[in-house]
């Protein structure tokens, strides 16, 4: 379920301390700014209204009243893997350039499934900007995999060169 949000609204990331202020929304993503002054794009499906977190504890009658309450927030696990072929294999001009593509998909299919073993919250993976073969090849494969997200890194170090594919697992 996607909320309606607005530029000007406070949000929170579900699950992460990350907060911000949205300052655009385009289809299924906001651009948020964070308290920090960077900006980052994020699904709106993992963003909730700030306010939602004000959450007030009743006082027991046998509690201390000093006692301080607080809520735990497990730090994101992410993966990355840079598909150049080159970071893949140290001998890779010994690879015949028709193999190089199936070797760096291979590689992909390899760490994808490691991620979901491991219960990873999500994984970068740098295509390289090239003509996009291996791009393209990544997203057809990712098309037929549900609970999961992809956001272009249009951004900072990658600059269009990967992708952030975030798994999203039922509580």
């Amino acid at each position: 379920m996607l909320k309606n949000f607005k530029p000007g609204d406070k949000v929170r990331w579900v699950d992460q301390p990350w907060s911000g202020i949205v300052q655009e929304i385009s289809g299924a993503r906001a651009h948020v700014l964070l308290s920090d002054g960077f900006t980052e794009w994020a699904p709106l499906c993992q963003l909730i209204p700030k306010n939602d977190l004000d959450i007030s504890f009743e006082e027991a009658p046998n509690q201390e009243k000093n006692e301080t309450r607080h809520i735990e927030v497990r730090p994101i696990r992410s993966e990355e893997i840079d598909l150049h072929i080159e970071n893949l294999f140290v001998h890779w001009k010994s690879i015949p350039t028709p193999t190089i593509l199936e070797r760096q998909i291979q590689a992909f299919n390899e760490e994808f499934q490691a991620c979901l073993r491991k219960k990873i919250d999500e994984l970068i993976v740098i295509h390289g900007k090239g003509s996009g073969v291996l791009k393209r090849n990544i997203q057809e494969i990712l098309s037929s995999r549900s609970n999961i997200s992809i956001e272009e890194m249009n951004h900072g170090k990658y600059k269009q060169a990967a992708i952030k594919i975030f798994f999203h697992r039922h509580l």
